[in-house]
C-alpha cells in the first residue's frame, strides 16, 4: 500500500470532503485543508449544545461520528490482518 493511495472518500454537506489515506485523514473545505495523522487520534468527542447548533448541524455531526466509528472498526480489522 502506497502512502498516497486513496482508501475512502466522502463529500460533506456544504462542499467539504473527508479523504482517508494510509496513516492520515484529510479534511478539505472552502477555508482550506487539514491533515490529521491517524496515530494521533486517541478519541473523538462531539458535544451538542441546543442553542449553538442547528438541526442540520446535529445530523452532520451524527453522520461524522458514525463515519469515524466505522473507520475505527475498519482500521482495527486491517491492523489484525497485518
Amino acid at each position: 500500500m502506497r502512502a498516497d493511495e486513496l482508501l475512502a472518500e466522502t463529500e460533506l454537506p456544504g462542499g467539504g470532503r473527508l479523504a482517508l489515506y494510509p496513516g492520515r485523514l484529510v479534511h478539505t473545505g472552502a477555508a482550506g485543508s487539514e491533515t490529521v495523522a491517524l496515530a494521533h487520534l486517541a478519541s473523538v468527542r462531539i458535544a451538542f449544545g441546543a442553542a449553538e447548533r442547528s438541526f442540520s448541524a446535529r445530523g452532520r455531526d451524527a453522520a461524522l461520528a458514525a463515519f469515524a466509528e466505522a473507520l475505527a472498526d475498519r482500521l482495527g480489522e486491517l491492523a489484525h490482518r497485518s
